[in-house]
This record gives C-alpha cells, sequence and structure tokens, in this order.
C-alpha cells in the first residue's frame, strides 16, 4: 500500500470517528493527511469507497477471529459428543469486537469504540440493501451455529434469535462509550469485564427467548 494512500485511510479513520460520514469532506481529509483531492479521488475514486476501504480493513479481522472461535467451539462441542451451545455462539460473535474496544489492560479506547460505533451504525443507512451482501458471509456462518445450538427449529426463528443476538452486540458498542464516561456504573469492575457480563446475558436472553407468532419474547 502506498504511503499516501495509508496517510489518507489513517486521516479518514480519525474524522470519521469524531464526526461521522456526513461531517467530513474530502478535502478535509486530504488536508489532515498532508495530500490534494486528486489522491483522493486517484486511489479510492470517493468518499463512500474510502469509508468501505476502512470498514473492510477494520471487520476483517474481526469476522476472521469470529469464524476462528467459532470453529474451535464445534470442534470443542463435537469432541465431548456435545452440540454447539448459545453462549460459545455468543462468544465467538461479539467478543473479537469487544477485543478491538479495549487495550491489552482492559481499558477502554476511546478512539476505536467511536470509530466502530460509527462504522456500524452509519453504514446500514450509508449502503441500504446492499451493506446486508458485506455481511454475508458472517451472517450465513453464524446462522447455521444458530440452527445447531436449535435443531429443528424454524429457518424464521433461527434468523429471528440471531437478529436478537446482532441487534444486541450494535447496542452494547453504541453504549460502550457511555460507560466510559459513567465509570461509577461498573466500580470496581474493570472495562472488559463489564462488557463480558454484558455479553453472557445477551447469550442467556437469546438461549431462554421463546418464538412465538413470528417474533421472540425475550
Amino acid at each position: 500500500m502506498s504511503g499516501t494512500k495509508e496517510l489518507l485511510l489513517a486521516a479518514a479513520e480519525r474524522l470519521f470517528a469524531e464526526r461521522g460520514f456526513a461531517g467530513v469532506g474530502i478535502r478535509e481529509i486530504a488536508r489532515a493527511a498532508g495530500a490534494n483531492t486528486a489522491a483522493v479521488n486517484y486511489h479510492f475514486e470517493s468518499k463512500l469507497n474510502l469509508w468501505l476501504e476502512i470498514l473492510r480493513r477494520r471487520t476483517a479481522p474481526i469476522d476472521g477471529e469470529r469464524f476462528r472461535r467459532l470453529d474451535a467451539a464445534r470442534s470443542q462441542a463435537q469432541q465431548m459428543g456435545q452440540r454447539l451451545c448459545v453462549k460459545a455462539l455468543t462468544d465467538a460473535l461479539i467478543c473479537p469486537l469487544i477485543d478491538e474496544l479495549v487495550d491489552a489492560d482492559g481499558a477502554p479506547d476511546t478512539f476505536r469504540i467511536r470509530l466502530m460505533v460509527r462504522l456500524h451504525v452509519e453504514t446500514p443507512m450509508l449502503f441500504r440493501e446492499d451493506h446486508l451482501e458485506f455481511f454475508a458471509d458472517a451472517r450465513e456462518r453464524f446462522a447455521e451455529a444458530m440452527e445447531e445450538c436449535f435443531p429443528g427449529r424454524p429457518v424464521k426463528e433461527i434468523y429471528a434469535r440471531l437478529f436478537y443476538l446482532s441487534s444486541a452486540m450494535v447496542g452494547l458498542l453504541v453504549h460502550a462509550e457511555t460507560l466510559v464516561v459513567a465509570k461509577s456504573f461498573f466500580a470496581d469492575e474493570s472495562f472488559r469485564a463489564v462488557l463480558d457480563a454484558c455479553v453472557a446475558r445477551s447469550a442467556a436472553a437469546v438461549e431462554g427467548a421463546v418464538f412465538t407468532e413470528g417474533s421472540l419474547a425475550v
């Protein structure tokens, strides 16, 4: 990757994290990177493509870790003669994202939190239906895993449980920055410990939810 392209990506990440997609212009990104607008157009063609490139580089490693954890959980369950459990599925889906929000000591990384919130919340609005294709691989893999957790259940229920879990993940992400400010909320617990506890509660809610009349009752 060229030096200019990398500088543009780094500048765009900082600015998008602060003000979101609509709040930043191509000229501002170029100026922050010490480049010109022609460089943005040359490397990315548009601001939307620049955003998409950031999304790819931030989510690809997360998805890779998600799939690795899911495969490991499956393998462990098979060795024990058991089916995949909801808690293991939930950990595989959400914990790799949490790993991106904290430093080595479990403390919050405010920049990463803000950037990941922007990417997860604004991308669906920017791409409308197209964003579903971007996440199709992860969605299908975890739908298959959810079906293993609830064998014989209707497809609609499987996706309803996965949608609930995904919504809980985004909700946790959106409120992560609030937790950073409201430190009294977790008192003597670490930021990471609070997030992990939320993940466990999400798993319990999905497992205990009752599917009736086309919807989940949690």
